[in-house]
């Protein structure tokens, strides 16, 4: 049989991070098992949204259910926002909802980009408290009152732009303090016009110099009064070209170069999509296939991701369809294979490096997970015996995402069958990282969260053929 070969290796960005939403005002979280499945890789974030407006009446409950809804209403005609609502802060548990989530998706190699609308009159010592809720999950891209040059949000409802934009920035100032790992997203509506931005500096301007990234959602096509009934009315929907919709991102991100008074910083596109109530189902998945297949051919050095909004719908921004009224499943959309294609190509893939060569018999070994960008791992090649009759991996108990050329799967250790993604007489590279095994970092001695999660190996993964 031939030698096996043994690599450290680590992870870096991809040259475009490709992260996904998952649950919304309009669809509900999906376990990563089923997600990871079915996109058969780990995405750089996965967008989580959450409300918290704790002064309202009728709060801890969904907006959603405290008035009855009437034919006409649309989504943001609701007594506050209308996602989950979020019980961290005063009072708050990690058991909540919210961290439920956050720990799922970094057990399957990704960080969480968590979206809060969040009642800008809370105080400082609120703000402390959900800042230190922050601590376990390393590096968090937090995306604070999104689309905040709008007027659907209840942030720019009740609030100024100039209110909207202090918040942010005290809010940035108390994460630096308290959880410095966290990266702040500021993430502004596209429009048309530098003046229907509000970028000036009395009105969002402070908080476009201070966040860590800066980020705009914009949708080439998008049913504005979903849930109601579709119409052919132009008010209510957009539908854009790919190429119209990405002549407007570029003149947006300009303005926003101009207002930070620099190009040099992050910057992404938290929700993109299509809407097939606008566009039809082939339509949706055509223009997903356009817009990555556009961005990896013009391979844009400013944009450094991009936001598939989002894996389940009710409505027609779904990679899958869920029912309005029951919320259960109902069918996988064309788009969701285009996809999968789109985000399969290299481009919107972390690289992964291999460093020094191991031997088997080196242990213990110690693996590190800082991000979905950064990660100790381990590579093993060699070929597949012509006759081989089983191809199996034997893991330590633990929590692992394994690359198979090129094809993820998730394991928690023990016979991983890879039958499937090695033909025998054929070679292979097989890939070995180990994220936050209960979806929280490493605690250091003196009892704080270290900016990693550590894995020690007692032994080697081996090969059975």
């Amino acid at each position: 049989m031939e030698q096996l070969e043994f690599f450290r290796i680590s992870l870096s960005p991809a040259r475009c991070g490709a992260d996904i939403s998952n649950g919304s005002e309009r669809a509900s979280y999906v376990p990563m098992k089923y997600v990871f499945k079915v996109l058969r890789r780990p995405h750089r974030a996965v967008n989580l949204m959450f409300t918290y407006y704790p002064f309202d009446k009728g709060w801890p409950k969904r907006a959603s259910e405290l008035i009855k809804w009437k034919e006409g209403m649309g989504q943001w005609d609701l007594p506050y926002d209308d996602y989950s609502v979020f019980l961290g802060g005063p009072g708050g548990s990690q058991d909540a909802e919210a961290f439920m989530q956050f720990r799922d998706v970094r057990r399957y190699g990704q960080d969480v980009h968590f979206t809060l609308t969040i009642d800008p009159a809370v105080p400082v010592k609120t703000m402390r408290v959900i800042a230190r809720d922050l601590r376990p999950y390393g590096r968090v891209f937090f995306r604070i009152n999104h689309e905040c040059n709008g007027n659907w949000f209840q942030h720019n409802k009740r609030f100024s732009f100039k209110h909207v934009s202090n918040f942010f920035c005290r809010f940035h100032n108390i994460l630096k303090e308290e959880a410095p790992l966290v990266r702040t997203v500021f993430c502004v509506n596209g429009w048309d016009s530098v003046e229907q931005m509000h970028l000036g500096p009395d009105e969002l301007g402070g908080a476009i110099k201070v966040a860590d990234i800066l980020a705009l959602d914009l949708y080439i096509s998008l049913h504005f009064r979903w849930p109601n009934k579709f119409r052919s009315d132009p008010t209510v929907y957009n539908n854009a070209s790919v190429k119209e919709w990405w002549k407007k991102i570029q003149f947006n991100y300009r303005e926003i170069c101009k207002a930070r008074g620099t190009d040099k910083f992050p910057f992404t596109l938290p929700e993109i999509n299509a809407d097939s109530d606008v566009n039809g189902f082939y339509g949706q998945a055509s223009r997903i296939r356009d817009v990555y297949g556009l961005i990896r051919e013009e391979q844009p050095d400013w944009l450094h991701a991009l936001t598939m909004y989002q894996f389940r719908d009710r409505g027609g921004l779904g990679l899958e369809l869920e029912d309005h009224k029951t919320h259960q499943f109902i069918k996988r959309l064309p788009s969701c294979a285009a996809y999968r294609k789109a985000v399969s190509d290299p481009f919107y893939n972390p690289g992964i490096t291999q460093k020094i060569s191991l031997f088997p018999e080196k242990s213990p070994l110690k693996l590190r997970w800082y991000s979905s960008e950064k990660a100790d791992g381990i590579r093993i090649s060699g070929k597949r015996p012509a006759r081989s009759v089983h191809s199996i991996l034997n893991l330590e108990n633990g929590n692992y995402i394994v690359d198979v050329n090129g094809n993820w799967i998730h394991s928690a250790g023990g016979a991983v069958d890879l039958r499937n993604h090695i033909q025998p007489d054929s070679p292979f590279t097989i890939n070995i990282f180990a994220p936050p095994a209960e979806g929280i970092n490493s605690i250091g001695p003196d009892g704080t969260y270290l900016p990693y999660f550590e894995t020690i190996l007692e032994k080697m993964p081996q090969m059975v053929f």
